[in-house]
């Protein structure tokens, strides 16, 4: 292992080796640390910035945030009108709260304001090795509870998940009033339930920015007040680390609990089966 950066509260470091990384993974996060709760990302990249799927789309494509918010309120009212006739009927009333469009918007790979976690350190290793195999790969992490407290609005969070209607949708109030403009403050957001589930296959949770265009990793590496480190994964070990995971029950099939996940789990073993060759 490498270490090659550190500050007081981030961290950077590189295995060499597949076994070396899921090691660290086991000692470091079998406890999860005293009074810490790490929440994990996986990569198969190294992205030049850690943007929500909606502001990938957005951020060189429309002139400012107001209007990025515009349009992120008229991709929600468009999924929700084009899937409402044939969404099961127990997660109609989800999208009542105001709370759960996004997740279940994510649940069915449309772009929203939530960025992917998850709470297992094994699952992230799998998205960060998963594809886009000859380049490096990397995972995030960080401290859920010291970002829970350190990064929210100065005012209270719950005001901004209030539901409220906007063109016959129940959205969370803090997409319609970033149209005028919030400050800028990033919060962990959960949902979790049986009506969503890849979400509880793959253990996983978000974090939401109060307007577009944040990058999320660079707000919570760069706080003083919150723990964060993320592991540089070699290009050379990733096939050596999904093998390994597929020994433990970590496979696309598993964390994808659909026909889809079936397709990409076949895919999977070919691509493994070609390399060990």
């Amino acid at each position: 292992m490498t270490t090659p950066a550190r500050s007081d509260k981030h961290t950077i470091m590189q295995f060499d080796t597949a076994e070396g990384l899921l090691e660290y993974l086991l000692q470091q996060h079998g406890a999860q640390y005293a009074n810490k709760d790490f929440v994990f990302r996986g990569e198969p990249r190294k992205y030049t910035s850690v943007l929500s799927p909606i502001d990938r789309v957005t951020i060189d494509r429309l002139p400012n945030r107001a209007i990025a918010v515009s349009a992120e309120l008229g991709v929600i009212v468009e999924f929700w009108q084009s899937i409402r006739l044939t969404l099961p009927i127990e997660q109609h009333a989800l999208v009542d709260d105001g709370g759960s469009i996004l997740p279940l918007m994510r649940h069915y790979e449309a772009p929203t304001r939530l960025l992917d976690w998850t709470i297992s350190p094994w699952i992230a290793a799998h998205f960060s090795a998963w594809s886009n195999l000859d380049e490096d790969g990397r995972i995030l992490s960080f401290d859920r509870n010291s970002a829970s407290i350190h990064l929210k609005p100065n005012r209270g969070t719950l005001e901004y998940f209030q539901p409220i209607d906007y063109r016959g949708v129940s959205v969370p109030k803090v997409l319609v009033d970033s149209i005028s403009g919030l400050d800028d403050w990033l919060v962990p957001y959960h949902h979790i339930g049986p009506q969503f589930p890849r979400i509880v296959s793959q253990q996983g949770m978000f974090t939401l920015a109060s307007n577009p265009w944040i990058d999320h990793w660079e707000m919570i590496k760069n706080h003083e007040h919150v723990e964060s480190y993320e592991i540089h994964i070699r290009a050379d070990i990733k096939a050596g680390v999904m093998r390994r995971l597929r020994r433990m029950g970590i496979t696309s099939a598993a964390l994808f609990p659909d026909p889809v996940g079936i397709g990409w789990n076949v895919r999977d073993r070919l691509i493994s089966d070609l390399n060990e060759r």
